[in-house]
């Protein structure tokens, strides 16, 4: 792992952790767009295959994850 992503790794985990989800989508945000241009497109292409996995959710029987409350 490259150190600007091993760098990323706990605040990743921590924004992860947050309980406001709007402060959690936030930090995650600003997260994502420091990943290397690389990462930030494996990204991208992971989040809209996930995207589709989970509109067909009747079908597949993986739906998304329950929200935090």
């Amino acid at each position: 792992m490259d150190g600007l992503v091993a760098d990323l790794y706990q605040p990743f985990i921590d924004a992860s952790r947050n309980k406001d989800p709007e402060k959690r989508m936030l930090k995650l945000k600003a997260l994502i767009h420091k990943l290397p241009e690389h990462h930030l497109e494996t990204f991208k292409h992971l989040a809209r295959h996930l995207n589709r996995v989970a509109q067909y959710a009747d079908i597949n029987r993986v739906s998304p994850p329950r929200s935090r409350r």
